[in-house]
């Protein structure tokens, strides 16, 4: 059976872009994927290459391996490569290696496109098998090895890759909603009962005018003592029971303890350890569905799964009349339109009129409004109601009804 495998995940970053890059035919037997990143900006590109060379690679192989590295690193400025590649016996501090064709091909291939090795920690047993190889130092940092994920019997190679130049911190941006829960309610009494209404409305000869001048006076006391909410970015965290947090964190200890001393009873410990953390896991995750299952609240329940559902991944690689595959967004948007127009159902533009409703003659009946009858109206808003055309919840107009229902 055979083994091995690469992935590549990206999550979707506003301003950033990425593009596959494909190969030729000639390189479709090897497990290389590379992807093109780059930014809104005028910043070159950046190549990220993600690479698996199996032991049992022949000669033939690994010369097509190392070729195919070589045409994406061609006239590539910045680049990096990254992978399992097997080469245990390299000596990446001092650049030593046997002499043969394998380990050969390899340091030809990292001296003559200028990459720099930066894996610098044993990823399997007492070997550096899983390598980062860049063009440009600057783009990689924080390069360290973590935990193995599942049951792999290779350590996780965490690095932070810097796609953009560095942009100075996002102020604090506020947006236009008014936080009514933080508003000085004692300076807004005070505001609208300095207000002279006679005076303030006496210019007015409309009800537009009107109440123009009312929305005017007491936005401008909104805007003076309602703060404005403060925009956040919202991460999803797991959170997991008080157990489970401690098992993680037993796990993380128990693996730092692994990797600074390396004896075969701290690594079963830690394995130990890592199962246990597993299992707590998946219990609490059987739990909490079960719980879903016997609540019976179908609200519930699709809110779980929407939970875990993605939705943010776009769309999927579309093929063309030709047959050909497109990755590009925009070409992805020309082909639905080319194919939503074709089925579209063109207007002729008459219009029938024996499906017109009737001509209502009916005349609304004289509305007369007291002040007694706005005061006992907003009294009567739920004060978590949202506000209408105004944007004016009751929120505001409950705590200040007093000031405001004669002039309304």
């Amino acid at each position: 059976m055979r083994g091995g495998g690469i992935c590549l995940l990206l999550k979707k970053i506003p301003g950033i872009n990425v593009c596959k890059v494909e190969l030729s035919d000639d390189y479709k037997e090897l497990e290389i994927v590379a992807v093109d990143i780059s930014d809104d900006s005028s910043t070159l590109p950046f190549r990220f290459v993600v690479v698996y060379r199996p032991p049992c690679y022949t000669s033939h192989d690994n010369a097509q391996l190392f070729s195919a590295l070589s045409h994406l690193a061609d006239d590539c400025v910045r680049i990096c490569v990254v992978g399992d590649f097997n080469l245990p016996y390299f000596n990446w501090d001092l650049f030593v290696h046997p002499d043969n064709f394998l380990y050969n091909t390899a340091a030809d291939f990292v001296r003559d496109n200028g990459l720099t090795q930066l894996v610098s920690d044993t990823t399997r047993g007492d070997s550096i098998l899983d390598l980062i190889l860049c063009s440009d130092v600057l783009c990689c940092d924080d390069v360290c090895c973590l935990a193995p994920l599942g049951s792999s019997d290779h350590s996780t190679v965490s690095f932070l890759l810097c796609v953009s130049l560095g942009q100075p911190p996002d102020p604090v941006t506020y947006s236009n909603r008014p936080n009514f829960s933080k508003a000085d309610w004692n300076g807004l009494r005070n505001y609208l009962s300095s207000v002279n209404w006679l005076v303030e409305l006496a210019d007015c000869v409309s009800v537009n005018q009107y109440w123009d001048k009312y929305l005017q006076i007491v936005s401008s006391g909104i805007d003076e003592f309602v703060p404005r909410f403060v925009s956040t970015k919202h991460v999803n965290v797991k959170l997991y029971p008080s157990h489970v947090r401690k098992l993680l964190s037993k796990k993380r200890s128990q693996w730092r303890l692994y990797r600074r001393f390396k004896t075969t009873s701290l690594y079963d410990k830690y394995r130990c350890i890592s199962n246990l953390c597993t299992k707590a896991i998946n219990d609490h995750i059987s739990n909490v569905e079960n719980n879903l299952i016997n609540d019976g609240r179908i609200g519930n329940f699709y809110k779980y799964v929407n939970k875990k559902l993605n939705g943010s991944n776009g769309i999927a690689p579309l093929r063309n009349n030709d047959g050909h595959l497109l990755y590009d967004n925009r070409d992805k948007s020309c082909l639905l339109n080319n194919y939503f127009c074709s089925v579209f159902t063109k207007d002729n533009g008459i219009i029938d009129p024996a499906r017109l409703p009737d001509k209502v003659a009916d005349t609304m009946s004289p509305v007369f409004t007291t002040q007694d009858s706005v005061l006992k109206n907003i009294k009567q808003l739920k004060r978590n109601s949202s506000g209408g055309p105004d944007c004016i919840p009751a929120e505001l107009r409950k705590p200040v009804v007093s000031l405001l229902f004669r002039c309304l």
